[in-house]
C-alpha cells in the first residue's frame, strides 16, 4: 500500500482513552522519570510502547486496541510523580496540583458520559465511519447478531476477523461474512441503531 500518516489519530485516540489532561500528565510523568534516570520495567513497558506507536503512525495506522493495554501501567507512573510532587509542596504552593487534579477529574467525567453515551453520536454523522469507536462498536454488535443465528465462526477479511474473535467468534470456511447477499439464503447481520444502518452484511453457509 501507500504510506500515509496518522499521527494526530494516534494522539486523539489516546486522548480519547485517557482523557486529554491526563494524557498529557502521562507523556510529562514518562519524561521526567526519564530525566530522573529512575527507570524499571514499569516504565521500559509503557514508555517503549507508546514511542513505537506514535514512531510508526507517522507512516501507517496503528491499531491502538493492540497497544494501549501496553500504555496502561503508565497510570501508575502518573500517580506516583504527582503524589511525589504534590507532597513535597508546602500548602500554599499545592494549589497549581489541585487545579490539575481537577482537571483531570473534570475531563475524566467527560469522557465516562460521551462513552457511555456514544451511539447517539451516529445519528448526527453522515458518514458512521468517521465515530471514534466505530470499529469497536460494529465487531460488537456484529459477533451478537451473528450468535443469534447460532453461527460461532465466519471467514471474513483479517481485520475484522480479529475484532470478531475478541467476542469468540472463531474464524473457519464453513460461514462467510460479506457485504453483499452471495445467495438467496444469505442471512441479514447488518448493525444498525435507531433504523441507521452502521454497518451492512450478511453470513452465507458455504458448501463445498
Amino acid at each position: 500500500g501507500i504510506p500515509s500518516g496518522h499521527f494526530l489519530d494516534t494522539v486523539g485516540v489516546y486522548s480519547a482513552i485517557f482523557s486529554p489532561f491526563l494524557f498529557v500528565f502521562i507523556v510529562y510523568a514518562l519524561y521526567r522519570k526519564f530525566l530522573e534516570k529512575d527507570l524499571d520495567i514499569v516504565w521500559f513497558v509503557p514508555s517503549i510502547s507508546f514511542i513505537l506507536s506514535i514512531l510508526l503512525s507517522f507512516r501507517q495506522r496503528i491499531d491502538i486496541e493492540y497497544i494501549a493495554p501496553f500504555v496502561m501501567p503508565s497510570l501508575i507512573i502518573s500517580a506516583l510523580v504527582f503524589k511525589h510532587s504534590y507532597y513535597t509542596k508546602i500548602k500554599p504552593y499545592r494549589k497549581k496540583y489541585k487545579i490539575i487534579l481537577t482537571l483531570i477529574i473534570s475531563t475524566i467525567a467527560v469522557n465516562l458520559f460521551v462513552i457511555t453515551f456514544h451511539k447517539t453520536i451516529y445519528l448526527y454523522l453522515e458518514n458512521p465511519k468517521k465515530h471514534f469507536v466505530y470499529d469497536f462498536d460494529i465487531a460488537k454488535e456484529l459477533a451478537k447478531n451473528i450468535k443469534s443465528l447460532n453461527i460461532h465462526c465466519v471467514d471474513t477479511d483479517y481485520k475484522l476477523s480479529k475484532r470478531l474473535k475478541f467476542y469468540d467468534i472463531q474464524r473457519c470456511e464453513k460461514y462467510r461474512l460479506t457485504q453483499y447477499k452471495i445467495n438467496n439464503f444469505s442471512k441479514n447481520v447488518t448493525v444498525s441503531y435507531k433504523n441507521k444502518t452502521l454497518f451492512k452484511a450478511y453470513v452465507t453457509k458455504i458448501n463445498k
